[in-house]
């Protein structure tokens, strides 16, 4: 016998929630060391004479990955919530229709 799980509407709204949830810690975490380390690269490179070429250019590709890796994570960020809010309008557009019929039943078992 297969076993099926079924998840209700709240279901997944919480793992939408959770999901938002988790990828906002991560993204505000990795917002605040980002700002911590890109500021220290920043202080080396106007500071150390004794850098060479190949250790400058090391410092500005570490930089520019994190730069982008804090921007995708924005973007997963931000894609999750609007995915979540984009569900919950799709479920109130779809009570208000529910509602609508239901009133338009109860008006016509009235007028018989």
């Amino acid at each position: 016998m297969e076993k099926t799980a079924y998840f209700t509407d709240q279901d997944f709204r919480n793992y939408l929630l959770r999901s938002e949830r988790k990828l906002k810690n991560q993204f505000y975490a990795m917002l605040a060391c980002s700002i911590i380390c890109l500021c220290c690269i920043g202080l080396v490179f106007l500071t150390d004479p004794k850098l060479n070429t190949a250790d400058r250019w090391f410092m500005l590709i570490i930089g520019i990955l994190t730069l982008n890796c804090l921007g995708g994570l924005g973007y997963c960020y931000r894609s999750v919530q609007r995915e979540r809010l984009n569900y919950e309008e799709l479920l109130r557009r779809q009570q208000k229709e529910m509602n609508t019929l239901i009133d338009e039943i109860q008006a016509e078992r009235t007028t018989e």
